[in-house]
């Protein structure tokens, strides 16, 4: 879903940018090509499901019925994409999260369901759908489709979107990749990654679906030169690093409190939040190394620097599987999490050596230093308390410290290269 979604919004994008009468167009040709759009994520989509909740004999079905009841949100996100692209261009970000944030409402009138005593976790999925189609009723309602309606070829708008996509799915295929190498281990690993995934998606989830977008918008301004959108690509990057990486260490340091807080409960035990805590730890101490990956993704989506985009994810992917795989073996579920932190860190760091080609050797040393260094710093000790606690010799005021010690010398490392 999040591929068709940012295929078909990247091409609206490259094509409203020329020519926004083009909107009416994009629309029908967003309506002629839902059916393969769906069939391609049930053929795709079912099988890895049946994957993942094979080794559960008592569910086996679940997965594959719960992919099935989301197949309408990849049809509504073809049409919401192309809303979507108009309320970016135009910077009205605000909404483009409202209707986000009906996928989110409707997942939690399934829950309720499933609190009701609905023993299954489809409502929850067939919540998520509905929510996606409010979604799309609040894009719908707030843009103004206009224009003629010309005829549009799927080639000429997919395929050079093809990169942007691919990139942007690429934190679903590492959740993906991590839940079969977690479905290996004890039991519950596969709850666990799952339940530390969604937190980590929370502070990432603000860079996917609200900065991101943003930078895109006003990068995408033809007002200004390539020098000057270069030094607000790196004034963006540069914002990003202020807001995450505070809210990384914070993430690592009380993570042991968020887990009590929000899920030690009923059947989640001691046991549940030793295994949850693991996955949380390696996935947190790479906020901001994700954050990171996403802006980039959106700064060369503006520049149309695409070219060098699948060479980039498909080093991650292989990576994700080859690291995650291989720490799994020492760190088990904190390692798998861990891994996909640490090649986070390296997309970031392929990205901007990419970049370096379009935007000079002077931006790519200021955003090395002011971005990708304190990066490195922040996943390094958050590393270090990911493994200590996986060892447990460390407890929860031994985590705080050492992130507070970790804040500090990234914070005064980050001054001394600024003066340099």
């Amino acid at each position: 879903t999040l591929a068709v979604s940012e295929a078909v919004g990247a091409a609206a994008i490259r094509r409203l940018a020329r020519d926004r009468t083009t909107s009416a167009s994009l629309y029908a040709w967003a309506k002629r090509s839902m059916p393969v759009a769906m069939a391609g994520y049930v053929v795709l989509s079912v099988p890895l499901a049946a994957l993942i909740t094979s080794g559960d004999p008592g569910n086996g079905w679940d997965g594959p019925v719960i992919a099935l009841a989301m197949t309408p949100c990849v049809a509504t996100a073809m049409l919401a994409a192309v809303g979507g692209a108009i309320l970016t261009l135009e910077g009205r970000i605000g909404r483009v999260t409202a209707s986000q944030a009906c996928w989110s409402a409707g997942s939690l009138v399934g829950i309720a369901a499933v609190a009701a005593g609905w023993h299954s976790p489809l409502p929850v999925a067939l919540g998520w759908s509905a929510g996606n189609v409010m979604g799309f009723l609040v894009v719908k309602r707030s843009v103004e489709i206009r224009g003629p309606t010309v005829w549009m070829r799927s080639t000429e708008l997919i395929w050079p979107s093809l990169a942007v996509a691919l990139a942007y799915s690429l934190l679903s295929i590492q959740s993906v990749t991590d839940r079969i190498i977690a479905s290996r281990l004890q039991t519950g690993a596969i709850a666990a990654l799952g339940y530390a995934d969604r937190l980590h998606l929370v502070p990432v989830g603000f860079v996917l679906a609200a900065y991101g977008p943003a930078v895109l918008g006003d990068l995408m301004n033809k007002t200004r030169d390539a020098s000057a959108n270069a030094s607000r690509a790196a004034l963006h990057l540069r914002r990003m690093v202020r807001i995450a990486a505070p809210a990384t260490f914070a993430a690592v340091a009380f993570g042991p409190l968020i887990l009590r807080l929000l899920l030690s409960h009923g059947e989640f035990g001691a046991q549940s939040r030793t295994l949850t805590l693991g996955a949380l730890d390696g996935l947190m101490c790479g906020v901001l190394a994700s954050c990171l990956t996403l802006t980039l993704l959106r700064v060369t989506q503006a520049l149309r620097t695409l070219a060098r985009l699948p060479l980039v994810t498909g080093i991650s992917i292989v990576g994700n599987l080859l690291v995650s795989l291989a720490l799994s073996f020492v760190l088990g579920l904190a390692g798998i999490a861990l891994g996909t932190s640490l090649v986070s860190l390296l997309t970031a760091a392929l990205q901007v050596k990419f970049l370096e080609r379009d935007l000079g050797r002077e931006w790519y040393t200021e955003v090395a230093r002011s971005c990708l260094l304190p990066a490195t710093m922040v996943l390094v000790f958050g590393a270090l308390v990911a493994v200590l606690s996986y060892q447990g010799v460390i407890g929860s005021a031994d985590r705080i410290m050492i992130c507070l010690g970790g804040a500090v010398a990234t914070a005064i490392t980050g001054r001394v290269m600024a003066q340099r």
